[in-house]
C-alpha cells in the first residue's frame, strides 16, 4: 500500500516566539544548566555581553518546531 506524503515539495513552515526568562529557568530546572550565562542577570551586565544568554540545547528544540 502507498500512500502520498501529504506535504507538497517546497512547502514552508515558520514558527515565532520570545523566549521569556520562564523558558529559560524552566529549562534550566529540567537539564539541570544552571550556569551564570544563562541565569545570573548581574554577572552577565559585567560581561561583555551584558545580558544573559538563552541556552544553545533550547534554541535547537525550538528549531526543531514544526
Amino acid at each position: 500500500m502507498t500512500e502520498e506524503f501529504p506535504i507538497d515539495i517546497g512547502a514552508f513552515v515558520s514558527f515565532s516566539k520570545t523566549v521569556s526568562e520562564s523558558d529559560v529557568y524552566g529549562f534550566a530546572g529540567i537539564t539541570g544548566d544552571f550556569a551564570p550565562n544563562h541565569v545570573n542577570e548581574e554577572y552577565m551586565r559585567k560581561s561583555g555581553y551584558v545580558a544573559r544568554i538563552a541556552h544553545g540545547a533550547l534554541m535547537v528544540g525550538y528549531m526543531s518546531t514544526p
